[in-house]
């Protein structure tokens, strides 16, 4: 079987598990969160370690809340692998380092960053790790800070533009205690439709304020599928400034000495050219999906 297909089965069967993992997951996060337990701890006993942390990520966005989604050890069952995710201000390594200091020997190894930590506990333990976490100190700090809302660099549109966008990047680069620029602003929502596999939604976002350099965006909220009936025709949206990029299907290669012309239909049809090594290292052929990902100063326009 070639390493393509192969890639694309193993990544089919993740899917496949993800999706059962997340349905069985915030089936538990909201009796925990109706029970009104400040951190989301989910014990799939028939989870992956390979997929929680992705689990983990979805309830902390869906409940704005820190989580965590522990599943079997693959080497021992009595031992349970966590992944957590924490949205601001809950930092999650100190979080965990506060239930470490509280009970010794509960977390057999914990580590991580303020957004997201992994953990190891015994099973046994599991009612013991609720307890602990959720009655942590730095909860009740980080609710109070919470309550200073979200620190923007900038609200109306007409500040989000191709050359702002340049002096973001050449500010660059950006990580963990030097985020990129936030924007907020206010747009009408419409052709709201399933993507993929129905789990996720598409939309178009027109700013409402000011002229603005922004014209009419495509937007994608994943995981959002089962709220199709519930989107509003408005909403208040933040966002940070990237390039351009969309999916689309290779419809041709032409080989032109050391390069390769790749002609790519769909949203936007565009024709670009890569080297031949390039073309191989990506197995480009027609018919296959591919990102196109731009920038303005790299495009050519000639005339039909």
């Amino acid at each position: 079987m070639p390493f393509a297909q192969q890639l694309e089965q193993s990544n089919a069967q993740r899917k496949d598990l993800q999706a059962v993992m997340l349905r069985d997951a915030r089936d538990l996060a909201q009796a925990l969160h109706e029970r009104g337990d400040p951190v989301l701890v989910v014990w799939l006993p028939d989870g992956h370690v390979g997929v929680q942390g992705i689990v983990a990520a979805h309830l902390a966005r869906e409940y704005r809340a820190p989580a965590i989604c522990l599943a079997p050890s693959p080497r021992d069952e009595a031992i349970l692998s966590g992944s957590m995710r924490s949205p601001p201000p809950v930092h999650a390594k100190r979080l965990l380092d506060e239930v470490a200091a509280a009970c010794p020997g509960l977390l057999l190894s914990h580590g991580g960053h303020a957004g997201a930590a992994g953990l190891r506990i015994a099973a046994a333990d599991y009612d013991a790790l609720v307890a602990a976490i959720n009655r942590a100190p730095g909860l009740a700090a980080s609710a109070a800070q919470a309550d200073r809302g979200e620190l923007v660099d900038a609200a109306p549109p007409q500040f989000a533009s191709l050359a702002v966008l340049d002096e973001i990047e050449a500010l660059g680069p950006y990580g963990m205690d030097f985020p990129q620029p936030l924007f907020e602003g206010r747009f009408a929502v419409s052709h709201v439709a399933p993507m993929g596999d129905g789990s996720h939604l598409r939309m178009q976002l027109t700013p409402l304020e000011g002229a603005g350099a922004l014209a009419p965006a495509r937007a994608v909220w994943f995981g959002a599928g089962e709220r199709s009936q519930d989107i509003p025709p408005r909403a208040h949206v933040l966002y940070q400034l990237v390039r351009n990029h969309w999916r689309g299907r290779v419809s041709s290669l032409d080989r032109l000495g050391d390069r390769v012309r790749v002609r790519v239909g769909g949203p936007i049809p565009i024709v670009a050219e890569i080297t031949a090594a390039a073309s191989r290292d990506l197995a480009l052929e027609p018919g296959r999906e591919v990102v196109v990902a731009v920038k303005a100063s790299e495009v050519a326009v000639y005339p039909a």
